[in-house]
Order: structure tokens, then sequence, then C-alpha cells
């Protein structure tokens, strides 16, 4: 009975308000006043210089050869994993210089409870890196 009577008075404790200080941090918390004075490069420019590296990038990137890998794992009530879809490509180039995508390990896909269509399969062979050119960027003012 004792225990009922203490669930009970805990329960008719009246709940306060958690008081939140809204005021600046000290910069000993990490954090200081905003910086609002004007960048030293025009939006512009950053976007610009940007551009100009994602577009050297993109260079590079056609004459590398790499290894990729895509894993797509189901898992079941109990967190362990019950299927899965693996499969690790070579992307080189071919004697004429035109790139090649090689499966070299692509054990039985053992996915439980989805499907994979091919256009996935396709997306993931086939998966770019994402660039963003100073071609595919066009700036208003």
């Amino acid at each position: 009975m004792g225990f009922a009577l203490l669930a009970a008075g805990l329960a008719l404790t009246p709940l306060r308000k958690k008081r939140i200080d809204l005021r600046p941090c000290s910069r000993i918390e990490g954090f200081g006043v905003m910086d609002t004075s004007a960048p030293p490069l025009a939006p512009e420019e950053i976007i610009r210089r940007f551009t100009a590296k994602e577009s050297e990038f993109q260079q590079a990137l056609s004459r590398y050869t790499y290894q990729r890998s895509a894993r797509v794992q189901t898992i079941d009530e109990d967190d362990h994993v019950d299927g899965e879809y693996y499969q690790v490509d070579d992307v080189s180039f071919d004697s004429t210089g035109k790139r090649t995508e090689k499966a070299v390990y692509a054990p039985q896909n053992t996915l439980q409870r989805v499907t994979m269509s091919p256009s996935d399969l396709q997306n993931i062979q086939s998966s770019n890196f994402f660039v963003l050119t100073a071609a595919q960027i066009v700036i208003t003012t």
C-alpha cells in the first residue's frame, strides 16, 4: 500500500517547466559572436572556383581505373543479416581506351523480402560520381 501511495504522490507532483537560456554562449563553450562581415570572395567567385575543380575531377575520373563494390542486405527482426546482394566490379579501359566494367566477384543473390529489378542493378553498376561542373550551372544575378 505504501508503494501505491508513493506512486499516486508522484503522479500528483506538478510538472515544472524547464528554463531555456537563450543568451549567446561564451567562446569557451565553443560559440562566439557571429561574423556578419562580407566574405573575402563573392559567391559567384566561390562557385566558379568550385566548379572549375569539379571539372578537373571529372576529367581525371575519366582516366582512372578502380574497383567498385556494392552491397545490399536484408536484416531480420533480431538484427541479423538474412539476405544479401553483393558484387565487386573492376572499372578499367580496354586497349582502345573504351571504359569497361567487369564483375570479378558476385555470389548468389540471397535477398529476403525485397527484390531488385534489372534497372536497380543497372543503377548500382553504372552509378557515377556526382560532379557539378561549370558547364552544368547557370549563375543569375
